[in-house]
């Protein structure tokens, strides 16, 4: 799978239309020597902050816990998938890049939330 024809990210109109130059910058979107710049970047920042995989694992086990106790709590009961994992995903990022987490029931959190879930369902991401 690391052949050529599967490298490289999808060119998105929508990524493409919202830089004033048309070139899209960021880790999510890019790919070739842009992407291994900023990914070294990234990772370089984060180590320096003493963000590395064992702080991670705790924050994981963390959301964890709490989604295995979110669904105990509603056990018996239907529970909708899509989106389940959303709030706890992002929280294991946001904790440690950000020092605090999403609320479930912040209307704030919510609105941010189903806007970035919108535009992952616009691109098929």
């Amino acid at each position: 799978m690391s052949t050529k024809a599967f490298l490289g990210r999808p060119r998105l109109n929508v990524f493409t239309a919202s830089s004033d130059d048309g070139i899209v910058r960021g880790i999510g979107f890019t790919d070739g020597t842009h992407w291994t710049e900023q990914r070294r970047f990234a990772l370089k920042n984060l180590r320096e902050f003493g963000i590395g995989a064992k702080s991670m694992e705790g924050k994981i086990q963390e959301e964890v816990s709490e989604l295995v106790g979110s669904l105990k709590a509603r056990e018996g009961k239907p529970i909708p998938v899509k989106g389940l994992f959303n709030i706890p995903v992002i929280n294991a990022f946001w904790s440690i890049l950000l020092g605090h987490k999403l609320k479930e029931n912040d209307p704030e959190s919510l609105a941010a939330l189903r806007s970035l879930t919108g535009v992952m369902d616009d691109t098929s991401l």
